[in-house]
């Protein structure tokens, strides 16, 4: 009985902590694709890059790597700065 018990409360208990412990939590999603501000297309302001950037708050600022700083897309306008993720 011995030999059945203590696997099955092994496994139990190594469940139990998988379980408890996450290394992350669910929320925001933080990656998001940048776009970058077309001020000559007032019809389509926002236009996707592509390339993806992080929501949280840094000191480097995503860019398109020719100087164009990235936004969030909300709804249709993109008012948010990305940052490097």
């Amino acid at each position: 009985m011995k030999k059945f018990i203590m696997p099955v409360v092994v496994l139990l208990v190594g469940t139990g902590a998988a379980l408890s412990t996450q290394s992350f939590t669910k929320g925001e999603k933080t990656t998001v694709i940048g776009y970058r501000l077309d001020a000559n297309n007032p019809e389509q302001p926002c236009v996707n890059t592509g390339i993806e950037c992080s929501t949280v708050e840094s000191p480097f600022i995503c860019d398109d790597g020719m100087g164009n700083e990235l936004r969030e897309l909300v709804g249709t306008s993109c008012p948010n700065l990305l940052y490097k993720p």
